[in-house]
């Protein structure tokens, strides 16, 4: 469920790239946080369920039982088409100790205070230590760096140390880390800053026209109602083909910036993007040996059932999509106040989390003693703005409006002023 949120903050970075412009930044922005606002009211939902019921549980655990898996303990490779075309690239960076990540998976003891970068990339094994080669011989010995003591009596000797860009830093796994995902950021914002210049150039006029029209065209007939759902599994198709839902649901955000896509077959689209990167998991989960399949396979039906519950209840009801209209909510907010997108980001992919995780550090009680109180707030607000627009007069005179509250609970303009002002010193501007 984390994964779902986390995954679709690329794309809501993505549409900052157009917030230059203020038309193309709202609907860069509400077409990119659609996938956010849909991960997290199918969180919202499905993880008190998961945890009062177990419902995910025990039906995938049904489902496993009917299943019988190989019995071979070989491993097998699976099909990962983006890495083949990627990982050439991505070792000339950082290379991974995938034995420590193992170690670490498995809880084993000082595993997690090993380097998971790697060192040493071709060792090789002595099983009688008097035939080592003189050069060895007066070797100092320690793990994933020189050589290694083996528990059957055998030692291995790093031959060729790893050559890549953080082979030789001295730095901690963390640093690394941020380096990495600032390098990953820049590249990314480089690349689809020239797609969105690229399309610029090629879709002018009738062209434009004539795309836009093709792509949110809806099919003819008593076929319509059928469109949306064709859109989700092309979505689910082209995720499975690059196996990465970030990069097809940011490849799609500059093109609801310009105008090419519309939010409402943006929508479907995203919808399948989800649905897609969980049969990745499945094919990962049948590439594990005998002994780990079961297991992997049954994390990854958790991941498939819990996205099609997700659309189930968010799209097969047209008054049920309340993504898309939370998402154009956030749009418009944006548009108006830039700085609204940043807070967004930091609040809900940050601040929220952090809070979630420390006071759920502490115990389950004060997680549950501040947010329920919370919650109660936030859908009591959300209740009489619905009545404040459609039903005012079954509300006290004091509540058809929020003008009894001071500015700064019912407005952004206070907020908006004071980050203006900071904004203009620091630019020496008027």
């Amino acid at each position: 469920m984390g994964a779902n949120i986390g995954t679709s903050t690329t794309s809501t970075i993505v549409a900052m790239g157009q917030i230059t412009k203020k038309e193309e930044f709202r609907r860069a922005f509400a077409g990119a946080t659609v996938n956010d606002v849909f991960n997290w009211m199918t969180v919202v939902v499905f993880l008190p369920l998961e945890a009062a019921t177990g419902y995910l549980y025990y039906l995938t655990k049904a489902i496993l039982a009917s299943v019988e898996f190989p019995k071979s303990r070989e491993k097998r490779k699976s099909l990962q088409l983006l890495n083949t075309l990627t990982k050439p690239l991505s070792n000339l960076f950082v290379q991974l100790d995938k034995g420590v990540l193992s170690d670490i998976a498995e809880g084993k003891e000082g595993a997690s205070q090993k380097s998971i970068i790697k060192q040493c990339c071709k060792w090789k094994y002595w099983t009688n230590n008097s035939s080592f080669p003189r050069m060895y011989s007066n070797t100092t010995y320690f793990d994933n760096t020189s050589s290694l003591h083996m528990d059957d009596g055998s030692t291995k000797i790093c031959i060729t140390k790893c050559n890549y860009m953080f082979a030789s830093v001295s730095w901690s796994d963390t640093t690394v880390g941020i380096v990495l995902l600032i390098i990953t950021l820049i590249l990314l914002s480089a690349c689809f800053f020239t797609l969105v210049r690229t399309l610029y150039s090629v879709m002018r006029g009738q062209i434009l026209a004539i795309v836009r029209k093709f792509i949110n065209s809806d099919f003819p007939g008593i076929f319509r109602y059928l469109t949306g759902y064709i859109a989700i599994l092309i979505g689910t198709g082209i995720t499975m083909t690059i196996q990465s839902s970030s990069v097809f649901t940011s490849a799609l955000t500059p093109l609801v910036g310009i105008g090419i896509l519309s939010m409402e077959r943006m929508y479907p689209l995203t919808l399948g993007a989800n649905l897609g990167t969980t049969f990745v998991a499945i094919i990962i989960a049948l590439s594990q040996n005998a002994d780990d399949m079961p297991i992997a396979f049954h994390v990854a039906l958790c991941h498939v059932f819990f996205n099609i519950s997700g659309v189930l209840l968010y799209y097969p009801i047209p008054m049920t999509r309340l993504p898309i209209r939370m998402a154009k909510f956030l749009g418009n907010k944006t548009a108006r106040y830039r700085w609204y997108s940043v807070a967004y980001l930091l609040v809900l992919f940050v601040i929220l989390p952090a809070v979630v995780f420390g006071l759920s550090s502490i115990s389950r009680i004060a997680l549950v003693v501040v947010s329920v109180p919370l919650i109660i707030i936030l859908l009591c607000i959300a209740v009489i703005n619905i009545l404040q627009t459609k039903r005012p007069d079954v509300l006290p005179v004091k509540l058809k409006t929020w003008k009894f509250l001071p500015s700064w609970c019912r407005s952004l303009e206070p907020y908006d002023k004071v980050i203006k002002q900071i904004c203009c010193k620091c630019c020496k501007q008027k």
